[in-house]
């Protein structure tokens, strides 16, 4: 059964935001949309994960951009036209931002 969380605000609260996504992740809620006419997040269970969630603002994100975050280790999540969302696995001394 999915899960709707309201959101604080991506654009206004960024930081706050991608720590919910990480707490959902390692409780086995994993991010899968928005809700509530864009005003919330959409989670699914599933198994629990140790990741950090990041967000990039690129505008012209193509296939070459998306091939280069995958080789840094990065998932790709969520888009919503843009910011793109992504997740890669947190290990001691990993940081975002």
């Amino acid at each position: 059964m999915t899960k709707k969380r309201m959101s604080s605000g991506l654009a206004f609260r960024p930081e706050r935001e991608l720590q919910v996504f990480r707490e959902m992740a390692l409780k086995g809620e994993h991010l899968s949309g928005t809700a509530m006419a864009g005003h919330g997040w959409e989670f699914t269970p599933g198994k629990k994960e140790n990741v950090i969630f990041d967000m990039t603002t690129e505008a012209d994100a193509d296939e070459e951009f998306f091939a280069m975050c995958k080789e840094a280790g990065w998932t790709h999540v969520l888009s919503e036209r843009y910011p793109y969302l992504q997740s890669c696995p947190w290990h001691r001394g990993t940081a975002h931002r």
